[in-house]
């Protein structure tokens, strides 16, 4: 196995850790309530990249690879255009503070 791939697990598991410890509250809030609950945490890079065990876990769980398919494409699809949302908005924010900073400044005499 090369470096990089050992690295690139090594960080998957640390998030599945990091998102089984967010949702653990919830989970039990949950079946306390009486409800029959299947935590499948799917974790999507910043750019829309998916690890090929989000779509191991889905067929886990009983869906087929077509619907599985389908599943991984719009969270890819919603993962890249909520990453171009929240990248132009931090944009626009430091424009306006460039352009409160500008305004700011005195005059040259």
């Amino acid at each position: 196995m090369w470096k990089e791939d050992v690295a690139l697990i090594q960080g998957y598991e640390e998030k599945l850790q990091e998102n089984e410890a967010q949702h653990e509250a919830l989970e039990e809030a949950l079946k306390d309530y009486g409800y029959n609950v299947t935590t499948l945490p799917i974790i999507i890079g910043q750019s829309g990249s998916q690890y090929h065990t989000t779509s191991f876990a889905l067929a886990k769980i009983g869906i087929e690879h077509g619907p599985a398919s389908k599943v991984m494409s719009k969270l890819h699809e919603h993962s890249v255009l909520t990453f171009h949302k929240v990248l132009t908005s931090g944009r626009v924010l430091e424009r306006e503070k460039t352009d409160k900073t500008r305004r700011n400044r005195p005059d040259a005499p």
